[in-house]
């Protein structure tokens, strides 16, 4: 393990902070476009724009998650914090045309013929996604505060 180095780790932490609020912007942008009535006609695909931006999200927070977890922490209530964060990961929701079929043959019928059962359906799926994208947003603004509780831990005797 290495020592929490004051001033390359902090700014480490900043960008990686930074990176990940970057990466909401362009999830909640891709998920604006997925909030279409083409997707809600259709159902999310299982390639959407919205999933590589999650996808780099992760990665990055994957990341950040993992170098503070290397690290010797000076602080007890600051390592405590560190070890309590989670592993995030992202659930991609079932094609909707799957799921269908596996409903009875009256749920298919409406799905098929009443147009808004299907939309109700299909936006259950992207409400899926929202959530799990709103508590990613959660932990972007509890990394940002968790930033800089490091930043004042290492720096207070400077």
């Amino acid at each position: 393990m290495s020592r929490l180095t004051i001033e390359k780790d902090i700014e480490f932490i900043k960008n990686q902070v930074n990176y990940l609020g970057t990466f909401q912007q362009k999830i909640n942008k891709a998920f604006g476009e997925l909030q279409s009535y083409s997707t809600y006609w259709n159902g999310p695909e299982q390639e959407e724009a919205v999933y590589i931006e999650i996808n780099r999200w992760l990665k990055c927070y994957t990341q950040l998650r993992k170098y503070l977890s290397d690290k010797e922490v000076i602080d007890s209530e600051l390592k405590l914090s560190i070890e309590s964060l989670p592993v995030l990961g992202f659930v991609k929701p079932s094609r909707s045309e799957e799921d269908i079929l596996k409903k009875g043959s009256v749920s298919k019928f409406m799905y098929k013929t009443v147009p808004p059962y299907r939309i109700s359906f299909n936006k259950k799926k992207v409400k899926e996604i929202e959530i799990q994208i709103v508590n990613y947003k959660v932990w972007v603004e509890k990394l940002r505060k968790f930033s800089f509780r490091i930043e004042s831990v290492y720096t207070e005797g400077i």
